[in-house]
């Protein structure tokens, strides 16, 4: 089978998951959110917040390993993989239990003291899991691990109107994560090729501690990243006397989220079908080929990250009341900054994939720290009780600066040159442009229709088809 067709089918598959999945994850987050309060959406931030942290900081991206390694399909190499993911996840379930207590008090919910020692179940579930379905990415094959996911998510589903029925609170969210953790390890044993054992090999374990150690600190940068701003948020009581409550943590949650799940999806699906694609012609000598697969890649995240953006400035913002409730009123600039922000981490996807493929982990490592000093701001904004949108501007700033510092990186260590991707940046730019004049069109005034809509809107193809027709006939020209 080709190239291409295994690029397709697995398109097809990760796709239709994913696009499942999340709306499933949307659907039971809304579900919780619109019988729960903002105040105990918080809270259940605050446990997500807590598992994420632990997850992160020990993760050695084993399941990168097994499909970037040559050797990746040898039994050994597995099982030893095994080993690892039990210590790591009988670690984290140590610490969750040893602190529960300080966390309750750091983030002054003592109420929920036993909900965070319940949380050590969910690293331990993780923990033995089989990673036989992330080896099989190696050949294009994603449905084992895409069905994995898609059937956890569907799960929480139907569970989540039961749970915010019966608890009524923050435990509904704890319960929901504790039935999708044991769905996964359930399902990701029923849909492996491999038997699940466990075996120690010295020679794997360094290489996986070697190639794993610089994302494990970057393991620590991503949580930062990603659930800093709300950590410095729930925190901020009792470190700065700031005023921010549980309300505007569970506010500000479900605009990252609306914000979020459609750039996940998205990341996940082009990254499981790159990386495998970008690691083997790291080790071949077709460097044309190569250069027009990276450019295409950049092509279709462009395209998608303008799209997204698009619909994110235009209708994102008024599906926010619609999905999760009214009680959950963001502003229009907190979630306009957001949106930027993951049109942003879409583009990032390029020079993570190229990186990773090559095995030059320390490069998404030393750009996260670029994005780490944005929450220098959000201290700022936290300790002066300043509007909850400078803590979203703060992370798009953060985000900006570590995407052009990886560019610099790859072109750098990996002598791959990315430098026509940065002319996608007008495309993006252009549809930010057209998609606020739409807004102003359709939701604040209805007047000058061809100055502030057609003109941009035609505008916008002409510059598309001059900059970008012939890399879309080049791309499309190139047999797989």
């Amino acid at each position: 089978m080709r190239l291409g067709e295994k690029l397709f089918r697995g398109s097809l598959v990760l796709g239709s998951c994913q696009v499942a999945g999340q709306i499933c994850s949307l659907g039971r987050n809304a579900i919780i959110a619109r019988m729960i309060s903002p105040a105990d959406y918080g809270v259940a931030a605050i446990f997500i917040m807590v598992t994420t942290f632990l997850d992160m900081i020990s993760n050695l991206s084993l399941d990168r390993l097994l499909i970037q390694a040559r050797d990746g399909d040898e039994p050994e190499f597995l099982y030893t993989g095994h080993l690892l993911m039990v210590g790591r996840g009988v670690i984290i379930g140590g610490l969750l239990l040893v602190m529960a207590w300080p966390l309750a008090r750091l983030f002054s919910i003592p109420e929920a003291t036993s909900c965070f020692y319940i949380l050590a179940l969910i690293p331990l579930l993780n923990g033995f899991s089989h990673l036989d379905p992330k080896r099989m990415e190696r050949q294009l094959i994603f449905w084992p691990g895409a069905s994995v996911e898609m059937v956890s998510q569907l799960l929480t589903l139907i569970v989540a109107w039961p749970a915010a029925k019966i608890f009524g609170d923050y435990r509904s969210v704890l319960f929901v994560l504790i039935i999708k953790s044991s769905c996964i390890f359930i399902g990701s044993h029923l849909v492996s090729r491999k038997p699940y054992r466990i075996t120690y090999n010295s020679f794997y374990v360094k290489r996986y501690l070697y190639f794993g150690w610089p994302l494990l600190i970057n393991g620590l940068l991503l949580f930062a990243v990603l659930q800093g701003d709300k950590f410095i948020m729930g925190a901020g009581k009792s470190i700065f006397g700031s005023e921010y409550s549980f309300d505007d943590i569970g506010i500000y949650s479900v605009s990252i989220m609306l914000t979020m799940v459609p750039a996940v999806m998205v990341k996940r699906i082009t990254g499981s079908l790159f990386f495998p694609v970008f690691s083997k012609m790291s080790v071949s000598d077709e460097e044309e080929k190569e250069f027009y697969l990276i450019k295409s890649f950049g092509l279709l995240l462009s395209v998608i990250a303008s799209c997204y953006i698009g619909f994110q400035i235009i209708a994102g913002y008024a599906l926010l009341p619609v999905i999760f409730g009214k009680q959950y009123n963001a502003s229009f600039l907190t979630y306009y900054f957001l949106s930027l922000l993951w049109g942003i981490s879409l583009l990032r996807g390029l020079p993570v994939s190229v990186a990773m493929a090559r095995g030059q982990t320390m490069i998404p490592l030393r750009a996260n720290f670029i994005r780490v000093l944005s929450l220098l701001g959000v201290c700022i904004v936290v300790y002066n009780n300043w509007p909850l949108y400078l803590i979203a501007f703060f992370g798009l700033v953060g985000e900006s600066g570590a995407y052009l510092y990886e560019l610099i990186l790859v072109e750098k260590h990996v002598i791959v040159s990315l430098g026509p991707v940065v002319r996608y940046f007008f495309m993006i730019s252009l549809s930010i442009y057209c998609a606020l004049c739409a807004r102003n069109l359709f939701f604040e005034n209805l007047n000058s229709v061809v100055m502030t809509v057609l003109f941009p809107m035609m505008l916008f193809c002409i510059l598309c088809l001059l900059l970008y027709g012939r890399d879309i006939y080049l791309v499309l020209k190139v047999r797989s």
